[in-house]
């Protein structure tokens, strides 16, 4: 039998044990418990929390390799929605072109672009600044920072920041009203972009300010070819083989 070099590790969690079953049947090996992580092999995790999110810091301290499986960004769910894998990396962002078919087979429901009278602003919560791998990011910071972006920009729009950061609004309330969305998670950009609202990722981690200003059109290009490329991230559980989980894409 084939022994891949890759190894799920296996947290308690219900979820973890269920996405590793088919992780492990792809890979042809047994997984292992997150506690036992040591750099022989390349580690294959789900989610960030029950030590994960340990075994990734570790990597990334040692510039090492591993593979993240989390939700779809695309119709997720559990257990027959689509999962997303992205290698040495916790977010999906893709490098290479790809035709749509791959989206097209998804058929996501993407509402027009249109204006509103908000900006409102989503960063993560203290528990997802914790638990990431990349940063101790102060949302309080991040907020501040973004309101003066805001400003250089000069719009004149209300900012309005979401609950989790001490606002008054959940994200999903407040998209019928908003222009833009400024998010530090591809989920919060992805979610906008879906319902027809602008939106811009600015994770501390993301190398570019992109200017808000563009026309609608401009938008509709980039969200098309942004959402093509990470349908090839996105699988369901039984579309997992060695070759799609060690590539993190999906490929024939």
């Amino acid at each position: 039998m084939f022994q891949s070099k890759y190894t799920f590790y296996c947290t308690g969690l219900h979820k973890s044990k269920y996405v590793g079953s088919y992780v492990c049947q792809a890979l042809q090996k047994l997984s292992k418990p997150v506690g036992d992580f040591c750099f022989e092999d390349v580690p294959v995790v789900y989610g960030v929390l029950a030590g994960t999110g340990d075994i990734i810091r570790k990597c990334r301290m040692a510039r090492l390799p591993y593979v993240h499986i989390d939700n779809g960004y695309f119709k997720p769910g559990y257990p027959d929605g689509y999962y997303r894998i992205t290698k040495c990396d916790e977010r999906s962002y893709v490098y290479f072109p790809k035709n749509a078919t791959r989206y097209q087979l998804l058929n996501v429901e993407l509402k027009p672009f249109r204006e509103g009278k908000t900006i409102v602003l989503c960063a993560p919560s203290e528990l997802g600044c914790f638990v990431s791998p990349y940063s101790k990011l102060n949302p309080n910071e991040w907020i501040e920072s973004m309101k003066a972006y805001v400003r250089s920009e000069h719009l004149k729009h209300e900012i309005i920041v979401t609950h989790k950061q001490g606002g008054m609004h959940k994200l999903h309330d407040v998209l019928s009203i908003a222009d833009w969305v400024i998010g530090c998670s591809s989920n919060t950009v992805i979610d906008a972009m879906t319902q027809g609202v602008r939106a811009i990722d600015m994770a501390p981690w993301v190398p570019n300010l992109l200017p808000l200003r563009r026309e609608f059109r401009t938008w509709e290009v980039m969200r098309h070819d942004y959402f093509t490329q990470l349908a090839y991230k996105q699988m369901k559980l039984n579309e997992f083989t060695r070759a799609r989980i060690e590539n993190a894409c999906y490929s024939d």
